[in-house]
Order: structure tokens, then C-alpha cells, then sequence
């Protein structure tokens, strides 16, 4: 039982974390004026915020994304391609 309510506290704070860098994105496509947006991220999940951000030609953008939020190379490099 102790190790279900960690569980549920870690994806919890990592799905805060998430939606927290997600309306920084919205914010930023915006203020950078990003290609055909300005977009919606809140409320996908990681990989779809992924594919959105490389799908854009914001690269850097989702290279970021995945460091904060510990993808594995694996998984990026299969997203992105």
C-alpha cells in the first residue's frame, strides 16, 4: 500500500510538472509567434506534446521537454522519427 501511494504521488507531481511546462509552451508560442499557431498543449500527453513541438520545427523546444522530463533516448529518437 505504501508503495501505491508513492507511486501515485510521483505521477502526480510528474504530471503537474508537465502541464506547468506545457502553458510555458503555449505562452511562448505566442510571445515567439511559432508556425501556424498559436498551439495547444495542456491537457496532451508527453508524447503528443513531443510530436507537436518536433512536427512544428521547434527542436529545441522538445529536446528540452524531454531532458525535464527524463524520456529515454530510446523512446525520443522513435518519436522523432
Amino acid at each position: 500500500e505504501r508503495l501505491a501511494v508513492q507511486f501515485c504521488s510521483q505521477a502526480s507531481a510528474e504530471e503537474a510538472e508537465l502541464l506547468k511546462i506545457q502553458v510555458g509552451l503555449e505562452e511562448q508560442s505566442v510571445m515567439k509567434r511559432w508556425l501556424n499557431g498559436p498551439h495547444r498543449f495542456a491537457g496532451r500527453s508527453l508524447v503528443d506534446t513531443l510530436v507537436v513541438l518536433i512536427e512544428i520545427g521547434e527542436v529545441v523546444e522538445a529536446d528540452n521537454l524531454r531532458t525535464k522530463m527524463r524520456v529515454s533516448d530510446r523512446r525520443y529518437w522513435r518519436i522523432k522519427i
